[in-house]
Formats: C-alpha cells, sequence, structure tokens
C-alpha cells in the first residue's frame, strides 16, 4: 500500500514538473513573440509615416497597415498571456486542477490552424498585387505554417498524453 502511494505521489511530481516545464517554454515563446512583433510595429509604422511625409502611391500601404493593426494586437494580448502563465501557482494548486488547466490550455487548436491555412490561401488569391512576384514565397511561408502546425500539433497531444498518465 505504501509503495502504490508513494507511486502516485511520483506520478503527480512528475506531472506538475512536466507542466511547469512545458509552460516556461511556452511563456519564453510568447517572449520572442512580443519582441519580434514589437520589431515589426516599429518597422511599420516607419513605413508609414515614410509613405506619409513622400506622398507616395497606395499601391502597397494596405500591407504596412495590416501588419501594424496585427502586431499591435498581438503585443497585449501576449503580454496577458505571459502574465497569467507567469502567475501560475504549481505548489497550492490540486494536481488534478493543474494537469486539467494545462489540458485545457495546450489543447491543440485546430480551428485556429484551419484559420491561418485560410487567410494563407485569400492572401495568394485575392491579393494579385502582393503575389504576383512572390508567389513561390507564400507557398513556402504556407507550407512551412502548415508544417509547423502539424508539429505543433503532434508535440501538444504528446504533452497532454504526457501528464495524462496519472
Amino acid at each position: 500500500m505504501i509503495y502504490n502511494l508513494n507511486q502516485a505521489q511520483e506520478e503527480e511530481c512528475m506531472a506538475v514538473r512536466r507542466i511547469r516545464e512545458q509552460d516556461q517554454k511556452q511563456v519564453h515563446s510568447f517572449k520572442v513573440l512580443v519582441v519580434y512583433f514589437s520589431i515589426i510595429l516599429l518597422v511599420k509604422l516607419i513605413q508609414l509615416v515614410s509613405h506619409w511625409v513622400n506622398s507616395s502611391p497606395i499601391d502597397s500601404l494596405w500591407s504596412h497597415v495590416a501588419l501594424s493593426l496585427l502586431s499591435a494586437v498581438a503585443i497585449p494580448v501576449l503580454i496577458v498571456r505571459i502574465r497569467r502563465l507567469s502567475a501560475t501557482d504549481y505548489n497550492s494548486t490540486p494536481v488534478a486542477e493543474l494537469v486539467e488547466a494545462a489540458k485545457r490550455r495546450y489543447q491543440p487548436l485546430v480551428s485556429t490552424l484551419l484559420l491561418v491555412a485560410g487567410f494563407m490561401l485569400l492572401l495568394l488569391f485575392f491579393a494579385p498585387s502582393l503575389s504576383d512576384g512572390n508567389r513561390a514565397f507564400i507557398w513556402g511561408g504556407f507550407s512551412g505554417i502548415m508544417l509547423g502546425a502539424v508539429i505543433c500539433y503532434v508535440e501538444r497531444r504528446r504533452f497532454i498524453r504526457s501528464i495524462s498518465n496519472q
């Protein structure tokens, strides 16, 4: 009986450790994305100001505005996610609650994957001024995003299985 109790406690400790490690990886990834989107926002704002000062034609202005808006929305969302993950208390939260929260948080997002794929295809087919000379680049980006999404899906499924085996 004591052996089973110690083994169960050990499995719970391993699950909490895996969740903590996964959360730390996620926080690190979000911090990298915040830096990336901050740089994109800065560059696109400089380009928009340059467009405005030089009174350039508006042929590619929409892409600068779209990327600026995307970055302006992504940065606060990522910062909120970082704060929520950093505020997780691994010591006082019951293990079952922690595992359920991690399962919900790391559930593979198939709908997001389909949304990104749809956006890339729309960009390819309905933005001819952008995609005329860049079709290979857009197809390469689409393929890379799809490959990354599949790898992320497989890793998340593996993680959920690893914390569910209690």
